[in-house]
């Protein structure tokens, strides 16, 4: 075999080997977002105890926001819910909730002390 051809066979075995790890690690970014969905022990009353204000967006439509200054009797809850929040990365679109949750939640950059939510089958 020449040195060219072994060039190849390792070339051609690198990159089976990448697409392997790609391919689990695709696997695994799935089944975490399973276990997500599954609520991971969590229930919506985390955050359906937060005092909420309904408000209305031309994008958005009906949405309702759970400011922190608003929530200062029960500053724990809020904290709690918004640190979920950011631990998930939930934004506008990679939102946050179960499926059979009535709502889904997320966190906006240009807002720091607000949590937004939206009921499901709103459009």
């Amino acid at each position: 075999m020449t040195v060219e051809e072994r060039f190849e066979k390792l070339a051609e075995l690198l990159v089976d080997f990448a697409s392997a790890i790609e391919a689990e690690c695709i696997r695994i970014k799935q089944r975490a977002k399973e276990l997500v969905e599954h609520e991971l022990g969590l229930k919506e009353e985390i955050f359906e105890i937060l005092n909420w204000e309904e408000k209305e967006g031309e994008k958005l439509g009906k949405f309702e926001i759970a400011s922190k200054d608003k929530n200062k009797d029960n500053l724990n809850a809020w904290n709690h819910a918004y640190n979920i929040l950011k631990v998930n990365n939930a934004n506008i679109k990679e939102h946050f909730g179960s499926k059979d949750w009535k709502y889904y939640y997320w966190l906006f950059d240009g807002y720091p002390d607000v949590i937004f939510r939206k009921k499901r089958n709103s459009t």
